[in-house]
């Protein structure tokens, strides 16, 4: 009977080890994907920035030309998408697109047109702009 209760003891001790593996694991998965979430956003706020400053260069420049940026083709080993709509510039991460930037444009009145997608793939992004309208594209 004593030998039946240490190998018990045993079974439960590696029972309880193994689960404590498991649980470690999990949890720092977890964490290491919330920790790639957050800056992957705080990347794409940056580019957004980057975007929405050169759209308002644009803007006080008027008349008519095409400007090229250089952008980031991919954030951390991911390709992201750009999209202008009304007075707003949306960058989302193409696999996850609930983790995503949105800039408002402020400085820009009603009547021009900003709009225009793009993905980052490409390495750069053009504005072109004229007395209307103001798109993005590659």
């Amino acid at each position: 009977m004593k030998g039946q209760q240490t190998l018990i003891n045993e079974i439960f001790l590696f029972a309880f080890g193994l689960l404590l593996v498991v649980f470690v694991s999990f949890f720092f998965l977890y964490f290491n994907n919330w920790l790639t979430d957050i800056t992957v956003k705080e990347n794409l706020e940056t580019v957004s920035a980057l975007l929405s400053s050169s759209i308002l260069k644009v803007y006080e420049m008027g008349g008519e030309g095409l400007i090229k940026i250089k952008i980031p083709q991919q954030i951390n080993d991911k390709s992201y998408g750009i999209e202008a709509l009304g007075n707003r510039i949306i960058l989302y991460d193409l696999y996850s697109p609930q983790i995503s930037a949105i800039r408002e444009l402020f400085y820009i009145s009603l009547n021009k047109n900003i709009m225009g997608s793009a993905v980052s793939s490409y390495g750069y992004i053009k504005i072109k702009f004229n007395n209307t309208n103001i798109e993005i594209g590659r």
